[in-house]
């Protein structure tokens, strides 16, 4: 499986609630539009701020699924796409 080549370690949210910062509080990428509301570039960096944590539970939970006695040939190729997608 592709290894993620983006920053490594937990991402978290800066004060203003927009802004993704890594580990070291140095700025990944801010989220907001002024054509939007507040709470919708909130709940957008929520879920990036949990994309890595999130990637590596799918890495996870396919590994897992794969070895049970019927893995599904379609959610396993679509698992497997969805991390490709996410590490190249």
């Amino acid at each position: 499986m592709s290894e993620f080549k983006g920053t490594k370690g937990n991402w978290i949210i800066n004060e203003t609630g927009y802004q993704i910062l890594n580990e070291n509080k140095d700025p990944l990428c801010d989220v907001w539009n002024f054509n939007k509301p507040t709470e919708e570039y909130n709940a957008n960096a929520k879920l990036i701020a949990c994309a890595p944590e999130l990637l590596e539970m799918l890495k996870n939970l396919l590994s897992m699924y794969i070895n049970t006695d019927k893995p599904s040939i379609r959610i396993t190729l679509e698992a497997q796409e969805l991390i490709k997608k996410a590490t190249q």
